[in-house]
C-alpha cells in the first residue's frame, strides 16, 4: 500500500530544450527557451527559508544556463495559491510548470488532463531516476504513469518552545491527557498553549486529521477514499467534539477564527505562543532571520489518546512536488530546470539550510542543519508508518469541504455530529 512506501521513504530520508534561432543579417543567433513556473511564495519578499533555498535554486540556473531561462510566477498563500490555480486550469492558462500537491489533489488536475506523464522523462535517465529515495513517486503516480516530481518530504509534528515549556514547568507530551494538561499550565501563565489559524482552514486539519487518526487509526478515512466508509464514524465526529473543545478552553489564541497561517506563525515566532501543530516546512520560518525563538524550539509527536485505536507511531506526511502542464511548448526544457530543483546543491540545501527532508539519496550534514531538522529526524526514528493529509487524499472538491467542515465545527457554527452528517452526504453526492 501506498503509506507503506512512503514509509520507506521516510526512513531513507531520515537516515540519511529545444532551441529556437533568430536570424540577422548573415549571422544566427540562438535566443534562450522561456519557461514559466508558478509558486506559492514570492522569493523577493519571503523570510521562509525553504522558499529562499528554491528562488536560490532558480538565480543558480538561470545564471549557468544560455538555452532555457525560467521565469517564475507568485501566488502569495495556498489557499489564494489553489484557487488562482483553479481559475488558470479552467481558462487552459496554465504555466509550463506548476507547484502542486500530490495524491488526489494532483490526481483531480490529471484526471482532466492538465498534466503530463513524466515517466519517459524520468526513463530517460536512469542517474536521475535513481538519485531518488526508493518510493518517494508514490504520491505522484497515476494510472501507471508518473506526473509529478517530488522536491521534498514534510512530516507533521508539534513544535515547541522549550523556554515557555520550563518556565511554566510543562513536561513534553506523550499522552492527550498530558497535552492538555501542558495547555492548561501554559494559560495560566498568559502565554497562549497552541497558535492555530482558523482562516486557513487546511491549518485546522492538520491538528483535526491527526486527532481522528490517533482515534481510529487508518482504516476509516482509507476506506472513505477507496470510495467507501462513512463520515459518520465516531472517530471523525469525536475529532471535532475535541477541537472544539480545545478552543472553549481558551487553548487557542483569542483571534485563531480569523487568523490565517501567517498570523499563527507570527506568535509562535514572536514567542507568544507555545505549540503550533505544522507540518516540517515551518523550520523555514522559524529559524528565519526576524525570529525571535531560533534555537529555543523543540520537536514531539503528536501525542497519543488514550483509548484510542490509532498507532500513536504514525506521522502526517506529504511531498511538494512539481508538474508539467499539457500546454508546455517545450517539456524537455521544463525538466532540465526540474532536475536543478533536485539536483546534489539544492537537495542539501532543502535539509541543510530549510530544514526539510530531501528527496534524493543526499548527504547530509546535520550539524549544520537547522536543529529541528535534527530532533524530527530523532523522533522519526519510532515511526512506523505515515499517512497522507485528508485534502488532499481526497481531491479539490471533497478535501476542501472537509477543511471547511473542521472550520465550521471550529467557529462553533454547527455541532460536529451534524457537520459531519453533511459532509457524508456531500462525499455520496460528489464522488
Amino acid at each position: 500500500m501506498k503509506k507503506h512506501r512512503i514509509l520507506s521513504i521516510m526512513l531513507s530520508a531520515v537516515l540519511l530544450l529545444s532551441m529556437v534561432t533568430v536570424t540577422t543579417g548573415a549571422a544566427a543567433q540562438t535566443a534562450p527557451v522561456t519557461v514559466s513556473w508558478i509558486y506559492w511564495d514570492n522569493f523577493e519578499t519571503t523570510v521562509d527559508l525553504t522558499s529562499q533555498q528554491l528562488g536560490a535554486t532558480l538565480n543558480r540556473f538561470n545564471e549557468s544556463q544560455q538555452d532555457v531561462k525560467v521565469e517564475y510566477i507568485p501566488v502569495s498563500g495556498s489557499t489564494d495559491y489553489y484557487t488562482k490555480l483553479n481559475a488558470l486550469a479552467a481558462a487552459d492558462q496554465l504555466p509550463d510548470i506548476v507547484s502542486t500537491s500530490g495524491g488526489g489533489k494532483m490526481k483531480t488536475y490529471v484526471d482532466a488532463g492538465k498534466y503530463i506523464d513524466l515517466t519517459p522523462y524520468i526513463d530517460a535517465d536512469p542517474a536521475w531516476k535513481d538519485s531518488f529515495t526508493d518510493g518517494i513517486f508514490s504520491l505522484c503516480e497515476f494510472n501507471g504513469g508518473i506526473y509529478g516530481v517530488p522536491l521534498n518530504f514534510a512530516a507533521s509534528c508539534v513544535f515547541y518552545n522549550t523556554e515557555l515549556f520550563a518556565q511554566v514547568g510543562a513536561k513534553v507530551p506523550t499522552t492527550w491527557t498530558e497535552f492538555k494538561e501542558a495547555c492548561q499550565l501554559l494559560k495560566d501563565a498568559g502565554i497562549i498553549p497552541v497558535a492555530l489559524s482558523g482562516r486557513d482552514s487546511w491549518c485546522i486539519a492538520v491538528l483535526s486529521a491527526y486527532i481522528s487518526n490517533r482515534l481510529g487509526g487508518n482504516e476509516p478515512f482509507d476506506a472513505i477514499v477507496a470510495g467507501g466508509g462513512d463520515w459518520n464514524n465516531e472517530c471523525f465526529v469525536k475529532s471535532g467534539e475535541m477541537l472544539r473543545e480545545l478552543y472553549d478552553l481558551g487553548y487557542f489564541q483569542e483571534t485563531c477564527l480569523g487568523d490565517g497561517y501567517d498570523n499563527a506563525m507570527s506568535y509562535v515566532k514572536s514567542g507568544e505562543a507555545a505549540m503550533l501543530v505544522m507540518g516540517s516546512w515551518a523550520i523555514g520560518s522559524l529559524e528565519a532571520e526576524d525570529s525571535e525563538v531560533k534555537g529555543k524550539m523543540g520537536v514531539f509527536t503528536f501525542p497519543a489518546i488514550e483509548g484510542g485505536l490509532g498507532d500513536p507511531n504514525m506521522w502526517l506526511a506529504k511531498t511538494d512536488n512539481v508538474a508539467i502542464s499539457y500546454s508546455a511548448k517545450d517539456p524537455d526544457a521544463c525538466i532540465k530546470f526540474i532536475k536543478a530543483l533536485t539536483d546534489e546543491t539544492s537537495q542539501k540545501a532543502t535539509a541543510e539550510i530549510a530544514g526539510k527532508i530531501p528527496v534524493t539519496n543526499v548527504s547530509i550534514d546535520i550539524s549544520i542543519a537547522p536543529p529541528e531538522f535534527g530532533f524530527l529526524s530523532d523522533c522519526m526514528k519510532s515511526a512506523t508508518g505515515v499517512f497522507n493529509f485528508y485534502d488532499e487524499s481526497l481531491g479539490s472538491r471533497i478535501g476542501d469541504e472537509y477543511n471547511n467542515t473542521m472550520a465550521a465545527i471550529l467557529a462553533g457554527t454547527t455541532t460536529s455530529a451534524d457537520a459531519f452528517a453533511a459532509l457524508q452526504e456531500y462525499t455520496l453526492n460528489n464522488r
